[in-house]
């Protein structure tokens, strides 16, 4: 496979409330933004609930049959590959810049990166169930258990970062970062599912974009990336943050301008 803690004061009897808060906020947002969709139909005589729209994910496929171009990076190995219930694609690439651009180097292993793998695992379908973002990421242990080793995963955080969408517009991205590692061999890992107009872990924040989307007759068509580097084994993952952080800036921007439909409305 190549590839500041902060401590809450917040009393433990206000957890349930606060959640059961954010809910209803967010329950009372869908509805208004329903009912702002709704009533213009209705005042007009039409059905105020249009048929769900299918996701664009005509253009995802050159994932599938071409994976990601990326700046100063070439594509050694692509394959497809099932791990758990899932397909991924599995893109292995080497670093090739030219001499006027040094190899990256602040990776936290002793030789620098030059190598890394990308693991996606794009939309495949229009609509229904199927079409929803699943929980994929225990999917990767599959590849350390694949060398008859045992997989750990530790040193969990998040990383974020900005860049701009096809129209222009600003968008920040958050990604689940970690170390795994094997008795032989560590890596740092980035997952995250990517859309157009953001990224997030989680599939929640996936199904609401998605449900506002729908209001406007539109869809948030995703891909799920995991970043896998090599590091020094059992080195602390945070000296790999700057280094995958770029990293998976760059492959988030390739998304959308080789994987997302240029076409599509904003989100």
């Amino acid at each position: 496979m190549t590839v500041d803690k902060s401590i809450s004061t917040a009393n433990p009897s206000e957890a349930p409330s606060r959640s059961s808060w954010f809910t209803k906020v967010a329950i009372a947002l869908f509805v208004i933004l329903f009912l702002l969709g709704a009533i213009p139909k209705y005042l007009q005589g039409k059905p105020p609930i249009d048929a769900i729209p299918d996701a664009p994910i005509s253009s995802l496929q050159q994932l599938t049959e071409e994976g990601l171009s990326l700046d100063n990076w070439t594509t050694v190995d692509r394959q497809s590959v099932r791990l758990g219930p899932n397909q991924w694609i599995m893109q292995t690439v080497a670093w090739d810049g030219d001499d006027s651009i040094d190899p990256p180097s602040d990776c936290g292993s002793r030789t620098g990166c030059d190598r890394a793998t990308i693991l996606m695992s794009p939309q495949r379908v229009q609509s229904g169930t199927s079409a929803q973002p699943q929980m994929e990421w225990l999917d990767i242990r599959g590849l350390g258990r694949a060398q008859g080793q045992n997989w750990t995963e530790d040193q969990h955080q998040q990383l974020k970062f900005s860049l701009s969408n096809n129209q222009g517009q600003d968008t920040t991205v958050h990604v689940r970062y970690f170390r795994g590692w094997t008795q032989q061999r560590s890596f740092a890992i980035a997952q995250w599912y990517a859309w157009e107009t953001g990224g997030n872990p989680s599939l929640v924040r996936w199904f609401w974009r998605d449900r506002m989307a729908r209001i406007q007759g539109r869809r948030v068509p995703w891909v799920a990336v995991s970043l896998i580097i090599p590091i020094e084994h059992l080195s602390p993952v945070e000296a790999a943050s700057p280094f995958v952080k770029a990293l998976a800036q760059q492959v988030h921007q390739a998304l959308i301008e080789q994987g997302f439909s240029s076409d599509a409305s904003p989100q």
